[in-house]
């Protein structure tokens, strides 16, 4: 049996003049020919202009780099322009 965890960000999300970056746990389980997957979201990383905050599940274990790169990552998608209507 194999078993691996994973915690990482999401794509950044924009509205509003906000942005959203879920953070995720996903486990893997291996055992024979079988497979078990799950994923629960564990945070979110909520950001504006000049400001960011991280609400967690109660409990959660979220390593800084992951925080850390969710709240660039929110950063940089609220900097960037938004696409405009498609044609």
């Amino acid at each position: 049996m194999r078993e691996e965890t994973v915690v990482e960000a999401g794509g950044a999300r924009v509205a509003a003049g906000r942005a959203i970056v879920p953070i995720v746990r996903t486990q893997t389980i291996v055992a024979g020919p079988g497979l078990f997957l799950t994923a629960e979201p564990i945070g979110l990383v909520i950001a504006g202009e000049g400001w960011a905050y991280l609400l967690s599940a109660e409990g959660a274990e979220i390593p800084g780099d992951i925080v850390a790169g969710a709240a660039v990552r929110a950063r940089e998608a609220l900097s960037s322009p938004s696409p405009g209507p498609q044609e």
